[in-house]
């Protein structure tokens, strides 16, 4: 942790290197099975505590029509996904 940014700046930073594992590219942009694979792997409480989470799951399984998710829609997730589990 850097001693330079305060208790949640270096949230965020974390959660941006986590992200960053996930993603091919930079800036930061995930395809529907990037973002699966994240949300199983990295956040399996919420996943099991949050019907949105899971409504979210069966979405990303719709190869249909292939979306990417740029940044402030990951944290956009992340917030909803904490909010309702």
């Amino acid at each position: 942790m850097d001693q330079d940014f305060s208790s949640v700046e270096n949230l965020i930073k974390n959660i941006i290197h986590v992200f960053n594992l996930y993603s091919d590219r930079y800036p930061i942009e995930m395809t529907q099975e990037q973002l699966k694979e994240f949300i199983v792997k990295e956040l399996p409480n919420f996943v099991k505590k949050s019907e949105f989470s899971q409504d979210l799951l069966k979405q990303l399984d719709n190869k249909e029509k292939e979306e990417k998710y740029n940044l402030e829609e990951l944290f956009a997730l992340l917030a909803r996904m904490a909010q309702t589990s």
